[in-house]
């Protein structure tokens, strides 16, 4: 099913570009709004697991924290303007309120992350994390790109499809292994 929603998602961006070309992939666009809210979504749906489910609040926490440090990078150009010195960097505050909540709840942590790390939802996050970061961000980087393309060749619009498509699937499959945390990730064991 997850498979199907992917393929359909990069037709849907494929529909996108045929009605809106490069700025598609512009700062603060369609495409990087849709990214922010499923990042927010994928955030939200971990931060509701964290509450009603004490056993794995930590581990949550933590997963919750991260998805929202995320949607704050990806609003970078946002944030520039309204925050001017802090900027995108606001999304530590996520990641600091989770390790605080993590450290005062330390005797959970190793156990709810030794059962998370058992689930569906564990190794869909690793495939998010290879997806995001050498895939989106190391062969979406400019300098690889201008070392890996002729000479002269205009690089600007290939690195933010690349980029931003990859970065999308990456961001879907979060969602994805948030409402299968939510759904399969249960308090059964004591």
């Amino acid at each position: 099913m997850f498979f199907g929603i992917c393929v359909a998602f990069m037709y849907a961006i494929k529909a996108m570009a045929t009605c809106y070309g490069t700025s598609l992939f512009d700062e603060n666009r369609l495409l990087e709004n849709l990214q922010c809210l499923t990042l927010l979504a994928a955030g939200g749906i971990f931060l509701v697991k964290s509450c009603i489910c004490r056993r794995y609040s930590t581990v949550m926490a933590l997963c919750s924290s991260l998805a929202f440090f995320a949607a704050c990078r990806e609003m970078d150009n946002v944030l520039d303007k309204a925050l001017p010195i802090i900027s995108w960097r606001i999304g530590f505050v996520f990641v600091i309120i989770a390790i605080i909540h993590t450290i005062r709840n330390a005797r959970d942590f190793l156990p709810a992350l030794h059962d998370f790390v058992a689930t569906p939802a564990f190794f869909a996050m690793c495939n998010v994390m290879i997806i995001v970061v050498p895939i989106a961000q190391l062969i979406g980087h400019k300098p690889f790109l201008q070392a890996a393309l002729p000479p002269g060749q205009a690089i600007g619009n290939i690195k933010e499809l690349f980029e931003e498509c990859a970065e999308s699937i990456g961001y879907l499959l979060l969602l994805f292994a948030s409402i299968e945390t939510l759904i399969g990730l249960h308090e059964t064991k004591k």
